[in-house]
C-alpha cells in the first residue's frame, strides 16, 4: 500500500473518531409532552418532586400530572400551593381555605382561616402543614387536619419547610421568622423593609438561603447570619439552589443567570437576551435551567457552560422552571403551554472552581436569638458534599457515521 493510501486511511480514521466524539458530547432537549394552558389563563409557578414522578403547575386553573400521564387532572384554582417530597400530598390555599389533596385530586381535609391565605408549607412526608393569612395568623395542622398551634405575628409573604429537622422559615416585610412545627419561635430578624421573597433550605436542614430585590443571604438554622451580599443591580425574579446549597443560582432583570457558592462568592454570570424569569437546579447543580422573556430555555452546567437551549412558544412565566433531582427532566411553563422536557445526551460537567476549597467564614452573631430546649429541633447531619457529576450518553446517531463510512468504501474500491 503506498503512502497516499495510508494517509487517506489516517484522515478517514480521524473523521470517524471526531464523529464518535461529537455524538457522545452532544445534548439536546426532547419534548416528552406538552399541555395547553386553560382558557382561564396561563400556568404560573411550577413544582416537581425529586424523581419527577409528579408535576404541579399553578395559576387560575391548577394542573397536576405524572410524567407518564397516568395521573392527569386539574382545573381547580389555587392561590398558593406546596408539594410533599413524595408527591402524595398537595396543600392548596384558596381565599380563606386550606385544603390538602392527594396526587389524584381526592381531598384529605379542608379548614378555614380568618383571612386570605398568603403562604403555605408542607413537611417532606406530608405530616404537617403550616399556613398563614393576610391578617398575620399562622396555623399549624397535623396530618389529619387537627389544629396543632396558632399564633399572630408579622404577615407572611412566603414560607418553606426544611427537608430535614423541625424548621419552618417565613419571610415577612419585617424580616425572617424561624419556627418549629409547634410555631415556637426559634429566631427572628427585626429588620424593617425586608425584601426577602425566595427561600431555599439545604437537604440536611442546616443552611437557609434567602433572596430578594438585589440581595442574597445565608443563615444557619439557628439564625446565625453567615453573609448577606448585593449580587445584582436590578431585582431578582427567581432563585434556586443545589440540594446542599453549595451552588445558589439567581436570575432577574439584570438579564443574567448568576451562580454563587456557599460562601457568597460569584463564580460566573451568563448573559441572556432579556429578563430571566425562572431558574431550576438539579440536586448536584450539574444541570441548571433558566428562561424568560426571550422564550429560550438555557441549560447550563455547574461551570456556566451552555449545554443546550430550546425555544418555547411564548414568554416563560416567572418562577416556572423546575428540574428533577438527577437533572434529566425539566418542566417549563410559558404563557401558552406547560412542557415536559428530557435531556438527551451528555450532561457531565466540571465542579464550580473552588466551591469547596475555601475556609469557613467567621459567623456574624444572630439578631435577637431565642433560646429553646434542645429537643425542639432534630439533630442535624454534617453538611452534605456534592457528589461527582454523573455522565450519561444517548445512543449513537448513525447519521454521524455516514460521511466517514462513505469515504472508507470509496477508498476501499480504489485500493482494489
Amino acid at each position: 500500500m503506498n503512502r497516499g493510501l495510508w494517509f487517506r486511511l489516517l484522515v478517514i480514521s480521524g473523521i470517524l473518531a471526531g464523529c464518535l466524539a461529537g455524538a457522545a458530547g452532544a445534548a439536546t432537549l426532547g419534548t416528552d409532552w406538552k399541555e395547553r394552558a386553560p382558557e382561564e389563563g396561563p400556568y404560573l409557578g411550577v413544582m416537581i418532586n425529586p424523581d419527577a414522578s409528579l408535576v404541579y403547575a399553578g395559576g387560575n386553573a391548577m394542573f397536576i400530572r405524572s410524567w407518564d400521564g397516568e395521573i392527569h387532572w386539574g382545573g381547580r384554582f389555587a392561590r398558593v400551593a406546596a408539594l410533599s417530597n413524595d408527591g402524595k400530598r398537595v396543600v392548596l390555599g384558596v381565599e380563606n381555605r386550606i385544603s390538602v389533596v392527594d396526587n389524584t385530586g381526592a381531598e384529605y381535609w379542608s379548614r378555614t382561616m380568618d383571612g386570605y391565605v398568603k403562604a403555605v408549607a408542607i413537611s417532606p412526608d406530608g405530616s404537617f402543614v403550616i399556613s398563614a393569612d393576610d391578617k398575620g395568623n399562622y396555623n399549624s395542622w397535623g396530618k389529619d387536619g387537627e389544629l396543632i398551634a396558632r399564633l399572630n405575628n408579622q404577615t407572611a409573604n412566603t414560607m418553606a419547610y426544611a427537608p430535614a429537622g423541625d424548621l419552618v422559615v417565613v419571610a415577612t416585610d419585617n424580616g425572617l421568622r424561624f419556627y418549629n412545627h409547634n410555631l415556637e419561635l426559634i429566631w427572628y430578624d427585626d429588620r424593617t423593609g425586608s425584601r426577602d421573597e425566595f427561600i431555599a433550605i439545604s437537604r440536611d436542614g442546616f443552611t437557609v438561603i434567602t433572596a430578594g430585590y438585589n440581595q442574597v443571604a445565608s443563615y444557619n438554622r439557628d439564625g446565625t447570619l453567615n453573609w448577606r451580599k448585593e449580587i445584582t443591580t436590578d431585582p431578582i425574579i427567581d432563585m434556586h439552589c443545589s440540594s446542599d446549597c453549595s451552588v445558589i443560582v439567581i436570575a432577574g432583570q439584570d438579564r443574567e443567570i448568576v451562580a454563587i457558592d456557599r460562601y457568597g462568592t460569584v463564580h460566573w454570570r451568563y448573559k441572556a437576551g432579556e429578563w430571566v424569569n425562572a431558574v431550576g437546579v438539579s440536586d448536584d447543580a450539574s444541570v441548571i435551567a433558566a428562561g424568560g422573556i426571550d422564550r429560550t430555555v438555557y441549560v447550563l452546567d455547574r461551570s456556566g457552560k451552555l449545554i443546550t437551549e430550546k425555544k418555547t412558544d411564548a414568554i416563560i412565566q416567572p418562577g416556572s422552571i423546575a428540574v428533577s433531582g438527577d437533572g434529566r427532566r425539566i418542566v417549563v411553563a410559558d404563557q401558552m403551554n406547560l412542557y415536559g422536557f428530557s435531556i438527551i445526551g451528555d450532561t457531565g460537567a466540571p465542579d464550580v472552581p473552588g466551591a469547596s476549597a475555601r475556609a469557613l467564614l467567621n459567623p456574624v452573631p444572630a439578631t435577637n436569638p431565642v433560646t429553646m430546649a434542645a429537643s425542639s429541633i432534630a439533630p442535624t447531619m454534617p453538611p452534605a458534599t456534592v457528589p461527582e457529576p454523573h455522565t450519561t450518553y444517548s445512543p449513537l446517531n448513525p447519521l454521524f457515521l455516514v460521511p466517514a463510512l462513505g469515504a472508507a468504501v470509496l477508498l476501499s474500491r480504489r485500493m482494489h
